[in-house]
């Protein structure tokens, strides 16, 4: 990764390659950061109303607004700093609308979205990328409906990750800018010092206790990934990614 690349930046050349449409069909089938988003997303999204908004901060490739729209009806509206990605996939919607999917560049920290916009929101791995988290939580605080409801999820600093980080960065291996982790503890502190109620929090199970390495490693791999389930789905500290559910 370069030196001094805006985040925009980094995003942008992040997803360069990914075939949009490609992505969307194939993520909901073998990626695991996706499949391990699902249970919890849906869990909310089947009680948004049909009428409702359904906003995905910091999209990315978009696919929970094309899954939102397509599976449950919702109007559903992509926003992202990358500016590449975002009119990239304004392109590919000329090409397959369905009337309820819109995308916008726009900066969370300061968005240009108006006040109680959304009955949902999603921001799933993006506050982490930013120093300072609190200005883009108390944006999302704004943007969400009262009684609306919003999921966000980070790496959790009781991780494996947390370690492998720093290595990826010796190595050269590390290629999406500046990151952070936090508990879920103090993801729910943060959640709450910037105005939201906390409905759950904890960790959301991933699989990944004991790193990619060890998960992929033949036969014993998937011993090693069935534990980390195990393990995540009955205590609130160790795991891959932590998670808030938060009111508004």
């Amino acid at each position: 990764m370069k030196k001094h690349q805006s985040v925009s930046e980094v995003w942008d050349h992040k997803w360069k390659d990914f075939n949009i449409e490609q992505y969307i069909k194939e993520s909901f089938k073998s990626d695991p950061w996706t499949l391990n988003h699902k249970p919890i997303i849906d869990k909310y999204l089947r009680r948004v109303n049909k009428g409702g908004i359904f906003l995905e901060a910091g999209c990315g490739m978009g696919q929970w607004c094309f899954y939102a729209s397509t599976k449950y009806k919702i109007k559903s509206i992509g926003v992202d700093i990358a500016e590449k990605i975002i009119n990239r996939l304004n392109l590919f919607l000329k090409d397959n609308k369905n009337g309820l999917v819109s995308f916008t560049i726009d900066d969370l920290n300061n968005s240009i979205l108006p006040d109680n916009y959304c009955d949902m929101f999603v921001s799933l791995g993006v506050i982490e990328h930013f120093e300072n988290s609190v200005p883009m939580m108390k944006t999302l605080h704004r943007l969400l409906k009262p009684e609306g409801v919003g999921i966000i999820t980070v790496p959790n600093v009781y991780s494996t990750h947390t370690f492998a980080r720093p290595v990826l960065k010796i190595l050269n291996k590390w290629d999406i800018g500046y990151e952070k982790s936090l508990s879920p503890n103090s993801l729910k502190k943060l959640s709450i010092k910037s105005g939201f109620k906390v409905v759950e929090y904890g960790v959301l199970p991933y699989g990944e206790i004991f790193g990619f390495f060890l998960n992929s490693l033949p036969i014993i791999g998937n011993l090693f990934r069935k534990f980390s389930y195990f393990i995540e789905k009955r205590q609130n500290i160790l795991g891959f990614v932590s998670f808030v559910v938060v009111k508004k």
